[in-house]
């Protein structure tokens, strides 16, 4: 399996049938490990490519790159997938979530950052360090990330990002934090909100009621 410059990294997809390869050729590829030969076309950066790896179901690539960018892309065509994820430094690492659904980069920016695999935008903050960012790595549930920098330290980041994009589950942790007591509606309320009454509810009613309510903390 052939570059054109050094290979920084190369991996196996989950069915042992494909490797994908990352090189300073600015280009990462996919390749038939039975025949050694390239599969689709490269995919191509601006700069050297620093990681590629698939996603679990072997569908999608995901690269990073000193171009400053992470890019997902399509493993059997080759094409680009959504928009670029863009840092302010080289990208060290990129990584999908378990579901497919977010990836997490690192950068010499000295930030983590966690992206929409389908759109490339970013979500929640970004988790900071006071040195490059190595690498950052999504729990098996993907609620937390873990992340290397340079920095000397390793740190584990607590999931937020799934809030924005579930208004349901961002409700629900809010009313979960609060007692029964301060959840009832009060006069004030219905004055300042007549929405309020327009769904049924009135003065003294549990503003959650009917909400799978829970007051357990989140794992940390």
């Amino acid at each position: 399996m052939k570059h054109q410059g050094p290979v920084n990294s190369a991996v196996f997809s989950r069915d042992g049938r494909r490797v994908v390869t990352a090189s300073n050729d600015t280009t990462a590829r996919v390749w038939d490990v039975a025949t050694g030969k390239p599969l689709g076309v490269p995919m191509k950066h601006d700069n050297w490519v620093n990681s590629a790896v698939f996603s679990s179901d072997g569908r999608r690539v995901v690269t990073a790159s000193n171009d400053t960018t992470a890019r997902v892309w399509d493993a059997a065509t080759g094409k680009p997938l959504g928009a670029p994820m863009q840092h302010q430094g080289l990208v060290n690492s990129a990584v999908l979530s378990t579901d497919g659904r977010r990836v997490v980069t690192a950068s010499n920016d000295t930030t983590a950052r966690v992206w929409d695999a389908a759109t490339g935008k970013p979500l929640g903050a970004p988790m900071k360090h006071d040195d490059f960012v190595i690498s950052a790595v999504f729990s098996s549930d993907g609620r937390r990330v873990l992340t290397a920098s340079d920095d000397k330290t390793a740190r584990l980041w607590q999931e937020s990002w799934s809030l924005i994009n579930d208004p349901q589950q961002l409700i629900r942790k809010a009313c979960g934090s609060m007692n029964l007591e301060a959840r009832r509606i009060t006069r004030e309320d219905v004055e300042l909100v007549p929405l309020i009454t327009a769904n049924g509810r009135k003065v003294g009613d549990d503003v959650c009621g009917g909400l799978a309510v829970t007051t357990s903390a989140d794992p940390r």
